[in-house]
């Protein structure tokens, strides 16, 4: 079985406003999944509603306070952006990404409160057994100051960060293709001036290959890196090297 693929991310950074235009990636195809997720700018409880025909990834209510997750498969009818509400205005920084190869997304939230030393990303176990996975790891923060992203956890890569423009609010993403019924990807490092009240979503999130997939392959087992579109993958097995390209 083949890993899904990340075909395209698409970010947008949305100013003071109670509805969040979130813009998709372009040449989505039918039967496609697309995930599109985002943190609130303020560290103040939100009330957070999706459009219909989305599904909600994390169902956790303190999670979605301060973001979301959601994710549907593409048919056609979802356009070329989606639109998110919050009951009051403030701003958002949100990814949008279009997987293909891939059927169902599953995740684990943890949030975080206060002055964080440890970006312990949660572990996390699929309901559908061992599998192809495409694992995502996600941290969505809020502090008084510029955040600077100082590593990510191990073995994942691909980064895509999304900030307010002075880095104050940011999300990041990180990426990794295993075979395994379960993952505990270990922790990001952040630096900034954090503060008491800062509120922080960490998220482990699984995506599900389609039974016989024909998506990209890449890193099964136990290592290797994951990149997305077209570009290289880079797999080390005992002492050698092989590259191959996903797409």
């Amino acid at each position: 079985m083949a890993f899904p693929v990340v075909q395209s991310i698409v970010t947008t950074a949305v100013g003071n406003t109670a509805t969040w235009v979130v813009n998709l990636p372009a040449g989505i195809q039918s039967g496609e999944l697309l995930l599109v997720m985002g943190r609130a700018g303020t560290n103040n409880t939100l009330t957070i509603t999706i459009p219909s025909g989305w599904t909600r990834v994390i169902t956790d209510s303190t999670y979605n306070s301060y973001g979301y997750c959601m994710y549907r498969i593409a048919d056609g009818t979802e356009g070329s952006s989606v639109t998110v509400t919050a009951n009051f205005n403030v701003g958002s920084v949100n990814h949008a990404l279009r997987i293909s190869n891939a059927t169902a997304i599953s995740g684990t939230p943890l949030v975080l409160v206060g002055v964080i030393s440890d970006w312990n990303l949660p572990a996390h176990t699929p309901s559908g057994g061992e599998d192809d996975y495409l694992w995502i790891g996600s941290a969505g923060l809020v502090s008084s100051a510029a955040i600077t992203a100082v590593s990510d956890p191990p073995n994942y890569g691909s980064p895509s960060t999304i900030t307010n423009g002075v880095n104050s609010w940011m999300q990041r993403l990180v990426f990794r293709n295993l075979r395994a019924t379960s993952e505990d990807p270990g922790s990001f490092a952040f630096s900034s001036s954090w503060s008491a009240g800062n509120k922080h979503l960490l998220t482990t999130l699984a995506v599900k290959p389609a039974a016989g997939g024909g998506g990209g392959g890449g890193g099964g087992g136990g290592g290797g890196s994951t990149t997305v579109g077209r570009k290289r993958l880079l797999k080390t097995i005992g002492s050698r090297a092989y590259r191959r390209y996903l797409i």
